[in-house]
């Protein structure tokens, strides 16, 4: 209502700019206060959580499989479960629809997704109420259609949308959920990339302090390139979450090692069970950052997220070795 509107526009006070003496008055984001938007935003994102993740797996879909106008349940649960894992950190789901990560399978979470494995499956249960919970409250706000045959998601709507030009014609209520998720998505990748940098050129980053300020420092140069759009992914919160995630998750470790001058040292490096073998040594940290950018938002439209230029990574991380 008007009135939650106008009490909200109080709480943000200078966070948000007014623009009057027009039609109506605009509203936008203050120059500078992406961030500090991003508090109020976090403190109420658990509340949409479980439908954010289910949008942002059907954006996925649209982006990647245009002309798939319907998905099979089992399909979206197998992506809403990845993700849901992934960001477990994140977010406080109810119903423990996602597994503790001290129950975490053995197998890394890129090698049982490559596998087409469904990990997590003690809390089946409950991920599934939770699903179907989101699924019901989109349907009756209308932002996806359930096809009477077969219970498959339709995505009609998104499909037609993305053909007559993108974002501007999707269902608002649909972005708005899914930009709920996609600047910790952009995080989570960013790390991965990082990651990939880093060991692909045997790299020796000691410390987290020292991992997690270089990760920010090519997060922030990406989002200033228009290489990623979210100013909240160059935060320093979710990049460190994002990497201690991928340790528990069996994907790096700290390793103590010795210097050049035999001093010791804790080093980052990527598992032994998670190596691939021969010119497939990083084939599963490749497959897993390809796995989380395909959730990203394409917001260039018809090209999709590039890759970041090469020079940005050599600037962030130091190239020292032992």
């Amino acid at each position: 209502t008007a009135e939650v509107v106008d009490s909200a526009l109080r709480v943000l006070g200078k966070l948000v700019q007014t623009f009057t003496g027009l039609v109506e008055p605009v509203y936008c984001v203050a120059p500078g206060m992406s961030f500090e938007l991003s508090y109020y935003r976090n403190l109420c994102v658990h509340v949409f959580i479980h439908q954010a993740i289910v949008t942002a797996v059907l954006h996925r879909a649209v982006q990647r499989q245009p002309n798939v106008r319907r998905l099979e349940r089992a399909n979206v649960m197998s992506d809403v479960r990845f993700l849901s894992r992934l960001l477990k950190r994140e977010f406080v789901f109810s119903g423990a629809a996602t597994p503790n990560v001290s129950d975490a399978p053995k197998r890394p979470l890129a090698q049982q997704a490559v596998a087409g494995e469904q990990w997590g499956a003690e809390n089946s249960t409950a991920l599934m109420r939770n699903f179907e919970s989101a699924l019901e409250l989109l349907v009756s706000e209308g932002v996806v259609d359930v096809c009477e045959e077969g219970g498959s998601i339709s995505l009609e709507q998104y499909c037609q949308a993305q053909e007559m030009g993108g974002y501007d014609h999707w269902n608002k209520h649909f972005t708005f959920l899914c930009s709920l998720v996609w600047p910790l998505i952009e995080s989570y990748w960013l790390v991965l990339a990082s990651l990939l940098y880093i060991f692909q050129n045997d790299l020796v980053i000691v410390g987290e302090g020292r991992a997690v300020s270089a990760m920010q420092s090519f997060a922030k140069t990406l989002v200033h390139t228009g290489h990623v759009q979210y100013d909240e992914a160059a935060s320093a919160e979710p990049l460190k979450a994002a990497l201690q995630t991928y340790g528990e998750l069996g994907i790096v470790r700290w390793a103590r090692r010795f210097g050049n001058q035999g001093e010791h040292m804790v080093a980052l490096e990527l598992e032994p069970e998670f190596r691939g073998s021969g010119e497939d040594r990083f084939g599963p940290l490749i497959r897993l950052a390809d796995a989380v950018s395909s959730y990203r938002r394409c917001w260039r439209e018809q090209e999709g997220p590039e890759d970041y230029p090469e020079y940005v990574a050599r600037m962030a991380f130091p190239h020292s070795k032992l």
